[in-house]
C-alpha cells in the first residue's frame, strides 16, 4: 500500500532505503525538503516499509504554454524486497493518485525504461552532456559587460530562463526547489555566476570542480544566452579560464547553441540520457499543451491498461492554435498511450510510433500538430 509516512521514524525508513539504492551515504533530507514532505509516499507491505517514492509539484512547457508535471523521483524499493513487480505496483498507485488529482502528465529520468515502460511512461525527449577543452572557446569578445553575482540570487536571472523555455519543448517551469538544486554546490565545489549585459541578456551559473593536481574543469550548471552579444560574452568568459581550467561540460541537445559558436567540431557527447513522459488525463493534456495557428480534427482510439479514465475514444478539435477535446468519436487512430506520450512532445514521429506496433491508422495531423523545437531538459529532478 502507497501512503503519507505517518511519523518521523517512516522518513527515516525512506531514508534508509533511498541511500541503499542510490549509493549515497548522506540523508536525503535536503532532497525531502526540496520535495515537500506531503509529495513524500512510503510503501508498506506487512506492517513493514520496504520502499518509498516521491514527486515534484511543477510543470513542464510544450508548444508554449506550462502544462502540470508530477515530477517522479526517488524510486526505491528495498534490495531484499525488489524482483516480484513491487515497483511498477508502487508507481502505478502513485500515477492513479495523482491521475485522481486532475494532473495531467507525470514525468521522470528512468534507471530502467523496461519497469516504467510497463505502466504506461514513454521515452519523449533528450539530455544531451557536452565536453569541450577549454581552448575550444575561442570566437568570443568581451564588448558586452559582465557582472559576477551570488548564485543564490537567481531570482533575479530567472526570467531570462523562462524566456528560453517557453521558445523550446521539455523544459521546467522551474520550482523553488528545482532552482535552489542549480545553485547549490556539490561537496568541495566553488560556484560562481556571472551576468551579461545590462539589462540582462544572459547569464551563466558553473562549479569549479578541483582535479588531482592545480587544475580544474568547470561544470556549467544552467546557462541562458538571449542575445548574439550574451553568447559571445559568455565564451569570452569560459575562455578566460584556460590558465588553470581543463575542460568545460555542459546539458544540451543535438542544435545546442554552445556548440554552434565552437570554431570547429571539438566537443564530445560524455552522456546521452532520455526522459520519459506518462500522459494521465489525456483530455486535460491534450487541451493544455500549445499548438500550431491551425485548424483540424482528429479522432482518437486511446489505449491505457492502467487508467481507464484515459482507455477511450476521443476527439481533438484545434482552431487557430488552441485544442478542446470531447469523448466519442470515430477513433479512426488507435494509439497507445506511450505513443501518444512520446509524440506529444515531438519526440517521436507517428510512422515510428506504427513500426513499433503502438499505433494504427493514418496519422500525418498529429505529426503536423506535435511539430516543434527538438525536445530537450535541462535539468535532472
Amino acid at each position: 500500500m502507497l501512503r503519507h509516512p505517518k511519523n518521523d521514524d517512516e522518513i527515516a525508513a525512506l531514508d534508509r532505503a533511498l541511500m541503499t539504492s542510490f549509493s549515497v551515504t548522506s540523508s536525503w533530507s535536503q532532497w525531502m525538503d526540496r520535495l515537500g514532505r506531503d509529495n513524500l509516499r512510503v510503501f508498506e507491505e506487512g506492517g513493514r516499509i520496504i520502499g518509498g517514492i516521491g514527486f515534484y509539484r511543477m510543470a513542464q512547457w510544450f508548444g508554449g504554454k506550462s502544462v502540470l508535471l508530477g515530477g517522479v523521483a526517488g524510486v526505491t524499493i528495498a534490495l531484499e524486497s525488489r524482483g516480484r513487480g513491487r515497483a511498477a505496483k508502487m508507481c502505478g498507485q502513485l500515477l492513479l493518485e495523482l491521475a485522481e488529482e486532475g494532473v495531467p502528465l507525470a514525468g521522470l529520468y528512468a534507471s530502467t525504461t523496461r519497469l516504467y515502460r510497463s505502466i504506461g511512461f514513454e521515452q519523449a525527449g533528450t539530455k544531451l552532456a557536452f565536453r569541450a577543452t577549454t581552448d575550444a572557446f575561442r570566437n568570443g569578445n568581451h564588448d558586452l559587460s559582465c557582472r559576477e553575482v551570488d548564485p543564490k540570487s537567481w531570482e533575479t536571472f530567472a526570467p531570462l530562463y523562462e524566456t528560453r523555455a517557453r521558445s523550446w519543448t521539455g523544459h521546467l517551469d522551474r520550482t523553488r526547489g528545482i532552482w535552489e538544486r542549480i545553485v547549490t554546490p556539490r561537496p568541495n565545489m566553488t560556484m560562481l555566476a556571472y551576468t551579461f549585459g545590462d539589462p540582462l541578456e544572459g547569464y551563466v551559473v558553473f562549479e569549479q570542480s578541483p582535479l588531482d593536481t592545480r587544475w580544474f574543469d568547470i561544470r556549467i550548471r544552467d546557462c541562458v544566452l538571449v542575445t548574439p552579444d550574451a553568447a559571445k560574452r559568455a565564451i569570452a568568459l569560459l575562455s578566460d579560464l584556460r590558465a588553470l581550467a581543463r575542460h568545460v561540460s555542459w546539458t544540451g541537445v543535438a542544435a545546442d547553441p554552445l556548440v554552434s559558436l565552437l570554431p570547429e567540431q571539438t566537443q564530445e557527447i560524455v552522456a546521452n540520457e532520455r526522459w520519459m513522459l506518462r500522459i494521465l488525463d489525456v483530455a486535460r493534456a491534450l487541451e493544455a499543451r500549445g499548438y500550431p495557428a491551425m485548424s483540424c480534427e482528429v479522432h482518437l482510439r486511446v489505449r491505457d491498461a492502467l487508467i481507464e479514465k484515459n482507455d477511450a475514444a476521443f476527439v481533438l478539435r484545434v482552431d487557430r492554435g488552441t485544442a478542446h477535446v470531447d469523448r466519442g468519436g470515430r477513433g479512426d487512430v488507435v494509439i497507445d498511450v506511450r505513443a501518444l506520450a512520446a509524440m506529444y512532445s515531438g519526440f517521436a514521429h507517428p510512422y515510428a510510433m506504427r513500426a513499433a506496433g503502438l499505433l494504427d491508422g493514418e496519422a500525418w495531423l498529429l505529426a503536423t500538430l506535435f511539430a516543434g523545437p527538438e525536445p530537450w531538459c535541462c535539468d535532472h529532478y
